[in-house]
């Protein structure tokens, strides 16, 4: 659930704002928050793939947007991956088809 957040955080190491900072503050004080939670992974409707995808349309201070996606099984999330795109998009529509076709295999 924070791999989004790690993704983008990890590309403004070397130039970060005090935005990215509280960015980052914000994700700590989750992890505090959360660090005695337990993850349960369930087992019904194995049979069932679920894929979903997101983009963030100009986002980055570059005009590029994020797209994030996760693949489950079951209750189970078995992959997920944010993304930089490689491409600028002229809408939130395109940010959304082009970051489906780059997550789905």
């Amino acid at each position: 659930d924070i791999s989004p957040a790690i993704a983008f955080l990890s590309t403004r190491v070397s130039k970060s704002t005090e935005q990215d900072w509280g960015k980052l503050r914000k994700l700590l004080e989750y992890l505090n928050g959360t660090k005695n939670m337990r993850w349960v992974l369930g087992s019904d409707g194995l049979n069932t793939l679920k894929i979903y995808v997101d983009a963030s349309y100009a986002v980055r201070m570059d005009i590029r947007s994020h797209t994030g996606g996760l693949i489950s099984i079951g209750n189970g999330k078995i992959h997920t991956k944010p993304s930089k795109q490689k491409s600028n998009t002229k809408s939130s529509t395109e940010a959304e088809c082009i970051g489906a076709s780059d997550f789905i295999p």
